[in-house]
């Protein structure tokens, strides 16, 4: 039941992250407004943030550790998946790739908005 429950609430947190459009919608034509966030949401917001750059973090050591071998040889990602070890590489170098693009975007946006307009 509590491993239902995780992924649960994993699900949604990712069609929120991946959809926040269709949220912002929904709310707007119940409430009238963009929903407020509460205290729990910001906190359960925060620690999933948080398991996203640790896990990736640990995937980045792990995987230059498939190459280099400095945590003693022991090639871990390829011990615990087998032949299915390049699923898991896909997965993660999309998740990669994806929060570097959306900072990337989120950090133009910003450069956008702070340059003067000049009128011509």
């Amino acid at each position: 039941i509590f491993i239902g429950i995780i992924q649960d609430w994993l699900f949604v947190r990712l069609d929120r992250e991946l959809f926040p459009h269709k949220y912002q919608i929904k709310d707007a034509k119940k409430y009238g407004k963009l929903d407020e966030t509460s205290m729990i949401e910001t906190i359960f917001d925060f620690a999933f943030k948080s398991f996203v750059w640790l896990a990736l973090g640990i995937y980045i050591i792990l995987s230059l550790n498939e190459f280099f071998g400095f945590l003693g040889g022991i090639k871990l990602i390829d011990y615990l998946f087998g032949e299915s070890c390049w699923a898991f590489h896909t997965l993660m170098i999309s998740i990669i790739a994806y929060k570097i693009n959306k900072w990337y975007t989120k950090r133009a946006k910003a450069t956008r908005s702070v340059q003067p307009q000049t009128a011509a």
